[in-house]
């Protein structure tokens, strides 16, 4: 009976040890399971903070090229403006050398129409038989006529403007802007297309730019080949009305 008693006795208490020993290991795991999921947890929270910033540099980066298209477009604007503004001034210029060619060339047929009729009228006037009254008259209305019309010529805009002096006061280092002595008492003005020359020849187009009551600054648009801009005195300015 004592053995039973004694054989029950140890056995009670090796199942009490393994109860222990497995409630021991099974708090092992939970507390192991419990730091992995705080771990995870964690990483968790560390990839969501990732990817807001990530969210937020996509936003910034969104945001600064919508900015970068608009300045892209509003240059790209600008440079069409220019464009334009430069055929513009081309085709000004243009017309105003067409003008001022015709201008000469018309001046130059009067002269010579004029000298032609005048030697004419003075062979007449010298051979024995004189001419009729209706044939000088009609000749010597005709010689009238080509000095009013180059009296006229030369009384024009253009030849004026062509005569009209001019020094230069500086010059840019790259040769593309320039200062005269000429201003709003010269009848100049902002945006207008001058033509600068020395001895007659043409030598470069100007786009006024900045222009006072007596100098102005004037870009270069184009120089004839060969042709320098330099500080001094001796230059003429070609300026439409």
């Amino acid at each position: 009976m004592k053995l039973w008693a004694i054989g029950a006795s140890v056995l009670a208490l090796i199942i009490l040890g393994g109860a222990a020993y497995l409630q021991f290991s099974a708090a092992a795991s939970i507390s192991e399971l419990e730091s992995e999921v705080h771990n995870l947890r964690a990483q968790l929270a560390d990839a969501r903070a990732d990817a807001e910033d990530s969210e937020a540099r996509r936003t910034d980066a969104e945001r600064r090229l919508g900015e970068l298209d608009r300045e892209l477009a509003a240059s790209k604007a600008r440079v069409t403006n220019l464009s334009a503004q430069l055929r513009q001034s081309q085709l000004e210029a243009r017309q105003l050398g067409e003008s001022v060619a015709a201008l000469e060339a018309d001046k130059q047929s009067a002269r010579d129409q004029a000298a032609r009729l005048r030697r004419e009228l003075l062979e007449a006037r010298a051979q024995p038989p004189p001419l009729a009254n209706e044939e000088r008259e009609e000749l010597e209305r005709e010689i009238e006529d080509l000095r009013a019309q180059l009296a006229e010529a030369r009384r024009s805009p253009a030849a004026t403007a062509a005569a009209t002096s001019v020094d230069i006061l500086s010059v840019s280092d790259r040769g593309d802007v320039v200062a005269v002595n000429r201003g709003r008492r010269d009848g100049l003005a902002p945006d207008r297309i001058v033509l600068l020359q020395r001895d007659n020849r043409p030598l470069a187009r100007l786009r006024l730019a900045d222009v006072r009551e007596d100098w102005a600054i004037a870009h270069v648009l184009e120089r004839e080949t060969g042709q320098t801009l330099a500080k001094g005195s001796g230059y003429a300015l070609v300026v439409t009305p």
